[in-house]
């Protein structure tokens, strides 16, 4: 069962006007799901398989030929941000890449460092009560006096 996040406006919208977009998080959060949820048409890899992981690493320019593409765990293959970035350079088509990772702080440093201006960061964490319970109301919550 699909539980639907309050990040997935943002996700579309920051989508539309980047070439790459970059979703880290914690382990287990539903940074896959969430992709193949809204792109489900968009083929996806998972760098947990070892062999495509081998794959990548052995020419990370032939393999990123089938693009758009969903690329989950992206921290096991650092070295293909440059190849992305070439990608992403050859032309001013937006929604190229999307991608996942869970190691947070050297993902993140690597990304934006390669692919700095064609990258758009977001992060998910675990579910939240109104997401559980289906409450779409999704503002700040500002205290007033009266509160």
């Amino acid at each position: 069962m699909y539980i639907k996040r309050n990040i997935e406006s943002v996700l579309k919208t920051r989508a539309k006007h980047s070439k790459c977009l970059l979703i880290t998080g914690p382990r287990q959060v539903g940074k896959s799901t969430l992709l193949k949820k809204i792109y489900s048409s968009v083929k996806y890899y998972t760098f947990d398989d070892k062999i495509l992981l081998a794959s990548v690493q052995s020419d990370p320019r032939l393999f990123l030929k089938n693009i758009p593409s969903i690329l989950d765990e992206v921290q096991y293959a650092p070295d293909i941000f440059p190849y992305i970035k070439i990608e992403c350079d050859k032309d001013n088509e937006y929604e190229k890449y999307y991608l996942t990772g869970s190691q947070q702080l050297k993902l993140m440093t690597r990304a934006r460092e390669s692919l700095a201006g064609r990258v758009s960061i977001l992060e998910l964490q675990g579910l939240s009560l109104r997401e559980i319970n289906g409450i779409s109301f999704n503002k700040h919550f500002v205290p007033t006096n009266e509160y």
